[in-house]
């Protein structure tokens, strides 16, 4: 069974919403540099040799519609390669990186490109989540439970008052929370989510990381790759080859 090898990561900076230079780029131009930055590092790899690029984005409309993932191919030159576009909301580019790693131990491929893009600053030109009328009806009473609880609940209480135990009464399903409303600590019972601060705002950036089968291609001998703050581990690519730049491995 093939294993399945990162070889190459970049990704932007972070931005807040509606501040900073990434406000005026689009999430498909985004995207495109910043695969195009993690094929850089990997001059030995044939982009031909690419059998597919999984592309998340929490909520693909507007300017990340129409398979974002294929535009980004054809923006990059790639017109024989296609896309997927995935969304899982918040999980959505970590979900392309295992449908990426599944497709190369199920030895569907040798070479897949992991990416995501998130641009809210550009939400105004549309997403996929805010046409009037598309919500199911079966999740009204649920969104209703929802606004009266970001209000202060049935009873008064506001959501603050019960996490901070200023009152002994508890707000219908205090997991339904909006995002805005949120503030950073935990609740008294276990199942209370861990919130963030209200000040927090959605953000803009995108990142690429490209996932290989050691047996077919050489790349540089790596231990890990540095990723923001986190460290992604991987078995070492020097089992398959010595010397970055000299092609395919013999069978």
């Amino acid at each position: 069974m093939p294993e399945a090898v990162i070889v190459s990561a970049a990704r932007s900076p972070i931005g807040r919403a509606n501040k900073g230079s990434l406000t005026q780029l689009r999430p498909d131009d985004l995207a495109a540099a910043m695969v195009r930055a993690a094929l850089d590092k990997v001059p030995a790899l044939d982009p031909r040799d690419i059998d597919d690029l999984y592309l998340g984005c929490g909520l693909p409309g507007g300017e990340g519609g129409f398979n974002m993932a294929r535009i980004v191919a054809v923006l990059l030159g790639y017109d024989h390669l296609p896309g997927a576009t995935i969304t899982r909301y918040c999980s959505s580019s970590v979900q392309t990186t295992r449908m990426a790693f599944h497709a190369i131990k199920a030895g569907e491929g040798d070479v897949f490109v992991s990416a995501g893009v998130e641009t809210v600053s550009r939400y105004a030109k549309g997403n996929s989540d805010t046409w009037p009328d598309t919500k199911n009806p079966v999740f009204a009473d649920a969104m209703t439970r929802t606004q009266e609880t970001a209000q202060g609940g049935h009873d008064g209480a506001s959501q603050h008052e019960w996490i901070h135990g200023t009152t002994s009464s508890r707000p219908e399903r205090p997991s339904s929370v909006p995002h805005r409303e949120r503030r950073g600590v935990r609740g008294p019972l276990h199942r209370t989510p861990l919130i963030y601060p209200r000040s927090a705002r959605p953000a803009t950036g995108a990142w690429t990381c490209v996932l290989l089968t050691h047996r077919t291609i050489r790349v540089c001998p790596q231990d890990g790759l540095n990723f923001g703050r986190s460290r992604l581990s991987f078995r070492s690519a020097s089992a398959a080859g010595d010397v970055c730049g000299r092609g395919r491995s013999p069978e």
